[in-house]
Order: C-alpha cells, then structure tokens, then sequence
C-alpha cells in the first residue's frame, strides 16, 4: 500500500476514533485497516493510538503525525486542483462551511447558481454554529466560512457579505387578546427558545439581555433554526430569529413580529478565508461570486414575484 494511502487511512482512523467505523467509510475490512495503521507505526517507530480505551485515542506521536499528514492531504488535493484546473478551468473540489441561518437559508440557492456557471465544481458542505465554522477553517478543515458573529481567531481573512435583520417573534396562531405586554417584567416571563453557546443568534441575544436588563425565568436551548421556528410555530415560546429564515412564516401568518424596544437588531454575515495560504481558482471564484450575489432577501422577493407572475 502506497504511503498516500495508508495516510488516508490514518486520516480516517483519527476522525471517527474507531478502526471499524473507518473500515466503513473507506471502505475496506477491519484487518485491512489494522494492518495499516500497524505497517505505519513500524515505519515511523511509534505508537499512533491508544487502543486500551472504547474509543481509540492518538497518542502524543499520533497528535504530531496528524498535523503533518493534514497538511500533506491538503498539499495533494491543491496540487491536484491545480493541476485539474490547467485543462479545465474553474472545476473540482471546494469545501465551505456555514452557520446555520445562513447555510440552511442562503447557501443552497447560491451553491445553485455558482454551478450553473460552473458545472464541474464539486462543494462540500459543513453547517454548524459560528464558533465551530470558524475554528474549522482556522483548523484548516475547510476553505471557506460564513458566519454570524464576530470572528474572534487570528489568521483569518474577513470579507464582508451583508447584513441582516433579527427580530422577536411569536406565533401567530395565539390569542392576540391575552398577549402580555412587551415590558421588561413580561420578557421576563415569557419562555424563549434560544440557541446554544458558540451561535451567533444567542451572541445577539446575550447581547440584548445584557443591555435590556432582563432577565428570563424559562429558557430552552435548541440546537438550530429549524428548531427553534417548529417550537415557535408550535406556541412553545417566543424567539429571536433572522428575516432571512422567517420569510414564508410572516407572509402566510405562522409567525408574528414582537414589538420589543432594541428590536429589530443589525448585524453582518461575514465570509472568512485563511491568510496567506494557497488559494486555488475555484475556491477564489466561489468566493468572487458569493460576494456579488447580493442580498438574499432580494433574490427571494425576485423569485416570490417571479412565480406569482406564472400563475
């Protein structure tokens, strides 16, 4: 087996810390990967990982080779973009990350178009909280990221996208009548669905209870947008959401905005790049034309009026 290869089997092995979950993703048989990883550690006289735990851990030696065998797989899939790229121009793989808002919101219909211009590329997606977005491409997971907070690593690139909305909102199938006021003490008691920590969401909701002084009795922490819409839309308890996720909710009345002082509230979405690192083409034509797609909101009034007009 090819140096190459057993590296990549070492990859595998180090990401699911499981020699037959890795046996399953690549695939080969269990004794296939053990031999492997063994044949490794005889070249390299060391021990790779820790075999006396559930799950399999690197070892000090382990942690070392990993770094350079990131980088090494990083060198070969540039080379090869590169290299794909002298014959066929803007092609190949390209990997981006995004926050949740936007990339179940956005990044689709932008993924969409860039490859209608763009056939050959091949994008490899990663949604997640901000802080995890960000420390995967500083990690050097990834090329590209998009987030909602503010980037708080070192050696990253910033580029601005655009901004966006976040207001209050509830659903709209309760009593209006019986609707509490919107007073420090009634926020109080109302039940908020919120994000968990590392999101940018709850960055801005953190923010405003800081700065508004109240303070929730019931929060529900829920592990992305869709979630918190369901729980909304369900009268579990009010919310602060992007407009970029609430569009069809407003217009068909699920969803009704909270008039809360501080509210609606403004931030950026912001594309983040490694510093000073090899950039192939398709990566900076992604990165290119993301930056001039423009505003989302817009483009979905322009598709809304678009199907009207066909009807």
């Amino acid at each position: 087996m090819k140096m190459d290869d057993r590296l990549r089997v070492f990859l595998t092995v180090s990401e699911c810390r499981s020699f037959s979950k890795a046996a399953e993703r690549l695939p080969m048989s269990q004794p296939a990967v053990t031999q492997c990883i063994k044949s490794i550690e005889r070249d390299l006289d060391v021990q790779l990982f820790d075999r006396s735990h559930r799950t399999v851990r690197l070892t000090r030696a382990g942690d070392i080779v990993l770094a350079y065998a990131e980088q090494m797989d990083r060198l070969d899939r540039q080379m090869r973009s590169v290299l794909q790229e002298m014959t066929t121009g803007i092609s190949g793989l390209f990997s981006v990350g995004a926050s949740f808002t936007y990339g179940e919101y956005v990044l689709p219909r932008v993924l969409a178009a860039f490859r209608l211009k763009h056939a050959e590329v091949l994008p490899s997606v990663t949604i997640g909280n901000s802080q995890k977005v960000e420390q995967l491409l500083h990690d050097g997971k990834l090329d590209l990221g998009i987030i909602e907070a503010d980037p708080k690593l070192a050696g990253l690139a910033q580029y601005t996208l655009f901004s966006d909305r976040l207001y209050v909102v509830r659903s709209g199938e309760l009593d209006q009548s019986r609707e509490r006021g919107h007073k420090a003490h009634a926020l109080s008691e109302e039940t908020w669905l919120v994000r968990e920590a590392g999101s940018g969401t709850r960055q801005v909701f953190d923010a405003w209870q800081s700065e508004s002084l109240v303070t929730p009795h019931r929060l529900i922490e829920l592990g992305s947008t869709q979630a918190i819409k369901e729980g909304v839309a369900a009268g579990l308890g009010i919310a602060i959401l992007s407009e970029l996720s609430i569009q069809d909710e407003l217009r068909q009345g699920t969803f009704r905005i909270a008039d809360v002082k501080g509210f609606p509230r403004v931030r950026n979405f912001t594309m983040l790049s490694a510093e000073n690192t090899f950039e192939p083409m398709v990566v900076k034509a992604y990165r290119d034309f993301t930056m001039a797609w423009g505003h989302p909101v817009i483009h979905a009034l322009h598709e809304t009026s678009d199907k009207e007009g066909e009807v």
